[in-house]
């Protein structure tokens, strides 16, 4: 399908990069609310662009001190070097992510 948010284009596609599914200002409200009413943030990433979109929103409202609770970061499919070096700075804050055996093959 080639819908994976790549930060270079699919090497098959040179036109293609994927597509990101949500605003970030949607983002940012959805962070909002969820800090609202206390929950936790769960978002669903394939792509190294996707997920780095997606620690980004993280690592921004860990510095506000808005996270109550660790984020879930589903999917996590091609997250590349620099998404695994970022995470697992010790500056970064406490994370899960929801990888999905199926999809790993």
């Amino acid at each position: 399908a080639s819908t994976a948010a790549l930060l270079s284009p699919y090497s098959d596609n040179p036109q293609n990069s994927g597509m990101i599914t949500c605003r970030a200002e949607d983002l940012d409200t959805a962070f909002r609310l969820a800090w609202d009413y206390g929950y936790t943030v769960e978002l669903h990433s394939i792509g190294d662009k996707a997920f780095e979109i997606a620690t980004e929103q993280i690592q921004k409202y860990y510095e506000l001190g808005k996270l109550h609770l660790p984020p879930v970061i589903t999917h996590c499919q091609i997250i590349g070097v620099k998404g695994m070096e970022r995470i697992s700075s010790p500056q970064f804050p406490q994370l899960f992510l929801n990888i999905q055996p199926q999809f790993t093959k």
